[in-house]
């Protein structure tokens, strides 16, 4: 079980993947593949980040802190929500980030030290952050994903606030092993389901 301390600042790492979730429109069983002309369609991963981190402002203004990469993986929707922002990178390519750049915020944000990573995305995202931090601190993902296999997820935007806000109100969690599963993309497209463990991931889980 763990315990936060209501009284102190709450320092959320944070990472969207602007990408989550572009496959599916396009009749793709993910985004991994994308074109870069695909890559430009309107995000669906920002507007869930954006309905988790509104209910968070609200309920706790002035105590939490985001700690991430500049720019769309972090920066601008901090910004936007006004919680204060401390950079920790920027992608190497700002408007189409790549897998490399996941990993690279993660152990970014694992180094400069955080409360819980969030992270919004898909199985890709959760598989790529795995490989770079692992079980090294909790992680919470919020589903913006085509395909959603892993455990670390909570159902919606809104349950993952009401995790963070149990964290941070000094709620007992649960913080717990959670598999972390993808599929063989190209597989899946012609018919095969092939799901593959990748690892765990520490996730948090409201306790008695």
């Amino acid at each position: 079980m763990t315990t936060m301390n209501s009284a102190t600042v709450f320092r959320l790492g944070l990472i969207v993947n602007p990408l989550a979730g572009l496959g599916g429109p396009l009749g793709m069983k993910g985004s991994d593949h994308l074109s870069d002309s695909e890559k430009a369609a309107d995000s669906r991963a920002l507007p869930r980040c954006r309905r988790s981190l509104a209910m968070l402002t609200q309920r706790f203004p002035g105590r939490l802190e985001i700690v991430g990469f500049d720019g769309v993986m972090a920066g601008d929707i901090a910004a936007e929500v006004g919680i204060p922002f401390l950079p920790v990178g920027s992608p190497a390519n700002p408007r189409a980030t790549e897998a490399a750049d996941t990993g690279a915020a993660a152990r970014a944000i694992q180094a400069a030290g955080v409360d819980l990573l969030l992270f919004v995305g898909g199985d890709g995202t959760a598989r790529d952050i795995c490989s770079a931090v692992g079980t090294s601190l909790p992680v919470l993902g919020i589903p913006a994903g085509v395909k959603m296999h892993s455990g670390v997820y909570a159902t919606s935007p809104e349950s993952a606030a009401e995790l963070v806000t149990a964290l941070i109100n000094g709620q007992l969690v649960d913080i717990g092993e959670e598999e972390v599963r993808d599929i063989d993309e190209a597989a899946f497209a012609q018919g095969r389901v092939r799901s593959r463990h990748y690892g765990e991931l520490m996730g948090p889980r409201l306790g008695g």
